[in-house]
């Protein structure tokens, strides 16, 4: 992760009738992990520039209209989600670097695609960029901008009373816990403010309570408006067809695990996890054997082998009030991914909420999921022996025995 996440803005004189974009025209240049993501050729003049002739007014807008999309919203291959977190969708005749803004819940990944070489553009983007910043990072420095454009305008003795009114509606959402917490079930829900149906929106907030907002938030995330009829599923059907594992020693672990670094991105503290948990658990070097995993859980017979009983779109984990017994349900039929399943609902239990009465595993690109995939697979296949094994051989065969020899 870096902290090199800066825009600067030096004005500049443009002759038009709209007078917040005359006042706040500018040479943009917006720096990511010491990159110039908004260095440019401009094939008429023949020359290379590090900023972009935009509008800071336009970009402020855009910015805190989508504020909480930005911040909470997991990505998603919709046209939606494209439009508020794609700073293209700016347009407004103005040609905007190729940025995807892509939250996981607790960090900010910054992507930037270069034009394309055969382009007939006149103005190219020479950059790429794919770097991780910090939250408040990204906040910090767009807030700024932001203010900066406001007092641009007042200081010229413009209003800019819609950028003005966005932005004081911000800092007191921030500020509350209710309004924030709306806010980011709404982003999560993949809505814009205030255009999610209330009662949802109360339900979910209610739901949360109940069996703890991290859980919920992952089932928003993947499930979007038809989260509550898949906490109903999960609670009221898939419930009864699980399997209890009992893992060893896991409030000690969850203890002595919670002082890993949290600056870290999620799959290394992840990767960390595992390691502390195999240490702990006496895991011998080379890969784990179902009979183990049997041995070390508690699990019945037949976990890896086990067909689903009823149709299921997660594999999840439930809490009984019994700090080391799970009752797990894993949603797939090979054993192979029933085997990194069964290890997400473990590396799940080790590092989530201890309000959370669920562990869920799913798909989302969220900072939680993507701790438990690499729990699983440090877990499983070690890294350091993973590449022991390999070597220099990268081929598909030695890929494949690799695979074969870890059961994975």
């Amino acid at each position: 992760m870096t902290d090199a996440f800066s825009i600067d803005f030096p004005w500049l004189d443009r002759n038009t009738a709209d007078e917040a974009e005359r006042l706040t025209f500018a040479e943009i240049k917006i720096t990511v992990g010491g990159v110039v993501i908004t260095e440019v050729e401009d094939v008429n003049a023949k020359t290379i520039r590090p900023g972009v002739r935009l509008s800071a007014y336009a970009m402020a807008i855009w910015l805190l209209d989508n504020w909480w999309r930005l911040l909470r919203e997991p990505e998603r291959a919709t046209h939606s989600w494209e439009m508020s977190h794609c700073l293209g969708a700016i347009g407004q005749g103005f040609l905007w670097p190729d940025l995807s803004i892509v939250s996981d819940g607790t960090s900010i990944l910054l992507r930037m695609t270069p034009t394309p070489k055969a382009s007939q553009q006149m103005v190219r983007y020479l950059n790429g960029v794919c770097d991780i910043v910090s939250v408040d990072d990204f906040e910090t420095t767009v807030l700024t901008f932001v203010d900066a454009v406001i007092n641009r305008l007042q200081t010229m003795g413009c209003q800019a009373t819609q950028l003005l009114n966005l932005r004081e509606a911000i800092e007191e959402e921030r500020n509350n816990l209710s309004s924030l917490r709306w806010r980011e079930i709404e982003a999560l829900l993949g809505y814009d403010p205030d255009e999610a149906p209330e009662k949802l929106i109360k339900e979910l907030i209610a739901e949360g309570d109940s069996l703890g907002s991290g859980a919920v938030d992952e089932v928003l995330a993947l499930s979007k408006a038809e989260s509550p009829q898949m906490l109903n599923l999960l609670f009221n059907s898939i419930r009864q067809y699980t399997a209890t594992m009992h893992v060893p020693d896991s409030e000690r672990l969850r203890k002595q695990t919670a002082n890993i670094d949290h600056a870290m991105q999620p799959w290394e503290r992840a990767a960390k996890t595992a390691q502390a948990a195999r240490k702990h658990w006496a895991i011998q070097d080379g890969p784990v054997s179902n009979q183990q995993l049997l041995n070390l859980f508690t699990l019945p017979s037949t976990i890896f082998t086990d067909k689903q009983k009823v149709p299921s779109p997660i594999t999840v984990g439930f809490l009984n009030g019994h700090n080391d017994r799970i009752d797990a349900y894993l949603n797939t039929p090979y054993e192979t991914n029933r085997r990194f399943a069964l290890m997400r609902i473990v590396g799940d239990r080790l590092s989530s909420s201890e309000i959370d009465r669920f562990l869920p595993v799913t798909t989302v690109k969220t900072a939680r999921q993507k701790f438990q995939r690499a729990f699983a697979q440090e877990f499983l296949c070690p890294s350091d022996e993973l590449k022991a094994f390999i070597g220099e051989d990268f081929g598909e065969d030695k890929l494949d025995d690799a695979a074969h020899h870890f059961n994975v």
